[in-house]
């Protein structure tokens, strides 16, 4: 560190920028979630992804491969400088995978998540996240 001050800087504000930009897309994925996220299990009608099954399975391929590589990148940055469990918190977030929705209805549902999320929510003019009927 002695010997590179101004490269250490550099990585230190580079991964003080990329925490800045994970939050980011966080706070605009959560205010634009629809509020039956988590307690509907299909595109609601009428949707691209049930008018264009097409189109549907190619952005599914893009956002697949997007998170391949956010979770290669994460997974580095665990031992390399960089937000690396935030990362791949978002490169899950891309992938598809079986019981993918059961995690985050797990996740979401636990302690004072869904209440922090909620909160941003209304923040924004937006209407709460709504629990599933059966869970």
């Amino acid at each position: 560190i002695r010997e590179h001050p101004e490269t250490w800087a550099g990585i230190a504000l580079a991964s003080i920028g990329l925490a800045v930009i994970h939050a980011g897309i966080l706070l605009v994925a959560v205010v634009r979630m629809r509020p039956d996220y988590f307690s509907d299990p299909g595109p609601p009608p009428g949707s691209l992804r049930s008018r264009f099954p097409l189109l549907t399975l190619a952005v599914k391929g893009l956002k697949t491969t997007i998170g391949l590589l956010l979770l290669v990148a994460g997974a580095g940055m665990l031992v390399l400088p960089g937000q690396g469990l935030a990362t791949i918190a978002i490169a899950i977030t891309f992938l598809e995978f079986p019981g993918k929705k059961r995690l985050l209805r797990a996740i979401i549902f636990r302690g004072g998540v869904l209440k922090r999320l909620n909160g941003i929510r209304a923040r924004a003019g937006r209407e709460p996240l709504r629990k599933p009927e059966n869970g």
